[in-house]
Formats: C-alpha cells, structure tokens, sequence
C-alpha cells in the first residue's frame, strides 16, 4: 500500500511539475501601465530579436538598468502579464514606478524558427541558454549605454544567468544577480521526471527536454564543481531568494509540494525547488518566505527586497560563510549524487559503477516492465 501510494504520488508530482511549469497564457493582458515592453525593429538576428524593452521611467534616461531572465518553460511575457486572478505579475510595473530601465529576455531562441518565434516547450539546457543570454546583454548594454546591467532571473533562470557570465562574456557586462528560488543545488522533481518511474510521463507530455535534464542533481552537482570554483564572476554580488510554501499555491503545487517534503533530501519547499537548493555558498540570502513558486517572483513580493539592495540597504542575511552560517544549511553533495541507466534490454548486461572512497552508502534500484528478469549483485 505504501509502495502504490508513492507511486502515486510521485505520478502525481509530475502531472503538477508540467502544470506549474508548462501553463501556455495566451490572453491578452487586462491592462497595462506603463506600456508594454516591446522588441526593437527585427534584425534578423533572433537573440537580439528576443529582447523586450521596457518604458523609460520620466527622468530614467541614465537610470541603472535590470535585466529579467525567466525560468524553465517561461517567456519574457511572464515579468510583465497581468490577467488577474489567473496570473498577475506586477514585477515590470514595480520596477518602472522605482525609476528602473528594463530589459526582458526570451532565452529559449531558436535561430532558425521563422520570425524568430519562441515556444515555451522543449526547453534548452543551461549551458546554451548562457550562450543566448551572453549575446543579449551584449545588446542590452549597448541598446541602453551602460556598462552593467543587474540581472533578476526566476528559477532556471538563475542558473542559465550564472552560465552567461561564467562561460559566454556576461560577467564584465553584470554587477549584481538576484536568483529567485533558482535550484543552484538541482531539481529532485527533474530528477522523478527522468527517472524510470517518470519517463512515460515525461515523453509523452514533453518535458524530457535539455532543459530538465541540466538542472537534475547530478548535472547541477557538475555544474557547481566547476562554476563554484571559478572566478570569473567574483566581482558580481549574487542574491539567493527562496519559498517556503506551497500550500497556497493551487492543486498544482500542493501535489508537488507535498512530494517534495516528503523525501528524505527534499524537506521544505514553494511547490517546485527545495529551500536546500537554492543555497549558494557565495551569495547573500535576499529572503525565505512563505510564498509559492510563482508567487515568489511576483513584483509586490519579490521587489522590496531587490529595490532594497539596489538602494544600498539590503533586506538581507550577512553573506554565507563570512559572518553568519546561511539560513538554510547546504545539502549533503554526496546526497547529490545519483547515476541513472536503462533503456531496452535485447541481450545479457552488466553495468559497473564507480563508488569513490569517501561514500558512507549506496543504495541501487532495479525498475523493471515485467517479471521474468534475473540480476545479480
């Protein structure tokens, strides 16, 4: 019974991660003010076609300039829509009113697509969104005149942020990052979708993309061996934002809060990222608040904050790791830790797996479609 309510539920997790995450919004915004963010006369080049351009705020024509990068399966429309009570994200407003330019970001481009149109769905990995990401802030900072911008980026988005200035020329070009429950740590409901368990699932509703499959826990742990270290982007302030809440986010993530909570390195989450992974151990903790996943970048919540730092005085925890331990402690990396193999067996096989020294424990699943198999150990 145990064993059927799991799977239950961790089927569940992934129905509501593709509801979370993969919601298509095609009305038209109630209303709008200031004007809507718009894209400069198309060039042919898709990364710079994919830049929306907010309103300059009455007196902002030299005003600092913020840069929103959005999360897995988002659009650039998703800082600014607002079709109440379905969605309503005041960040673009909030921002403007504040004497902030801005500048929005379509990340999933495809260079070929015909006017160099965007879907939500597949979406890319973090390492080519980077790339994209680099090319646009090269754009930006030349559009407004400035030499850095501040970039606030949703979940992914964080990660795809990080990526750009690390690897593809973003970090002369950025002064402070602003991740807003971004999983630095991986995704455990990536890791159900590309598990055994969730790949039926996955194909057939689409989200087995590159994007999922680079934020799983053992890409990100890949990822920070080789960005923690580095230190290109040790002049950039980063800001760690989390939720922790998800009751009051809908059936949605109700379901795939409850899951996460439930595993044993899952704990407290908004719905879709564990408060754990959002830790960096280089950035100041900007908030944990009761919020969801969407609800946390929501411009009337998330934006204080931000405005906060922006101003010189920060609503936030002393930096991790200098004068105060971070509020929420840094997950196990060898928890991390996960290799995932299958696919159809025509013939006998035999899989060998590296265990390094330091690893207390190891535990091994076999997931089989029907009985009949023989395994040994």
């Amino acid at each position: 019974m145990f064993r059927n309510l799991s799977t239950k539920l961790a089927t569940s997790g992934i129905i509501a991660l593709l509801v979370l995450i993969g919601i298509s919004i095609t009305a038209v915004p109630a209303y709008a003010d200031p004007p809507d963010p718009q894209p400069l006369p198309a060039t042919g080049n898709c990364y710079r076609d994919n830049i929306f351009y907010g309103a300059v705020p009455a007196g902002g024509q030299n005003a600092p300039v913020i840069v929103f990068v959005h999360g897995y399966s988002g659009l650039a429309i998703d800082w600014w829509l607002r079709v109440p009570p379905i969605f309503d994200n005041d960040m673009y407003v909030s921002a403007y009113n504040a004497g902030y330019r801005t500048a929005f970001v379509n990340l999933n481009v495809d260079p070929a697509a015909a006017n160099c149109a965007v879907v939500r769905t597949p979406a890319k990995s973090t390492i080519y969104d980077g790339f994209v990401l680099g090319q646009q802030l090269q754009a930006i900072t030349q559009y407004y005149g400035v030499e850095k911008v501040d970039i606030v980026a949703h979940s992914k988005g964080g990660i795809d942020s990080q990526s750009a200035v690390l690897w593809f020329g973003g970090a002369a070009r950025v002064r402070n990052i602003f991740t807003l429950s971004s999983p630095h740590q991986g995704s455990l409901l990536a890791d159900l979708l590309w598990s055994p368990q969730g790949a039926a699932l996955g194909w057939l509703l689409g989200r087995r993309d590159d994007g999922t499959f680079s934020i799983r826990t053992g890409s990100m742990q890949l990822f920070r061996a080789v960005a923690d270290p580095s230190p290109v982007d040790d002049a950039i302030a980063y800001y760690s934002a989390a939720g922790t809440e998800w009751r009051n986010g809908g059936v949605a993530l109700w379901l795939t809060g409850s899951w996460l909570e439930a595993q044993p390195n899952g704990g407290t989450n908004d719905g879709a990222v564990t408060v754990d992974s959002t830790y960096l151990p280089y950035a100041n903790v900007l908030f944990q608040q009761p919020w969801s996943h969407l609800q946390v970048y929501m411009g009337r919540n998330a934006f204080p904050y931000i405005l906060a730092v922006l101003q010189g005085n920060p609503a936030a925890a002393p930096l991790a790791g200098t004068n105060a331990a971070p509020a929420s402690p840094q997950p196990d990396a060898l928890m991390l830790n996960s290799i995932v193999r299958g696919g159809l067996l025509t013939r006998a096989a035999r899989e060998a797996v590296i265990i390094e020294p330091q690893v207390r424990s190891v535990r091994f699943n076999l997931y089989t479609a029907g009985a009949g198999l023989d395994a040994a150990m």
